[in-house]
């Protein structure tokens, strides 16, 4: 049979075991508050480079328009000069 002296021990132990479990869950919750934090920041940082590459594609296909341009520009002075170069060859003979 349970004394008071035993039931006294059994409250005793379930107290601190009550409380260590109380610590345990505070240091874990703000452990996750940390790692709420970080991911926060990551995904900050995570648009913030999806921006920037976003902003490197645009360049890149202005700067890319742009060299098709002056190829297409450069071949059609090129095709330009040899008509002229033809037609001049061709009306000597």
């Amino acid at each position: 049979m349970l004394t008071k002296v035993d039931l006294s021990a059994i409250q005793k132990m379930f107290d601190e075991s009550k409380k260590e479990t109380s610590e345990r869950f505070t240091t874990m919750d703000k452990r996750f508050d940390r790692m709420d934090k970080r991911f926060d920041r990551m995904d900050k940082r995570l648009d913030s480079m999806d921006k920037k590459i976003d902003n490197l594609s645009d360049r890149l296909q202005k700067n890319t328009e742009e060299l098709i341009e002056l190829i297409t520009a450069g071949f059609n002075s090129y095709n330009k000069r040899m008509l002229r170069i033809e037609e001049k060859v061709f009306k000597t003979n």
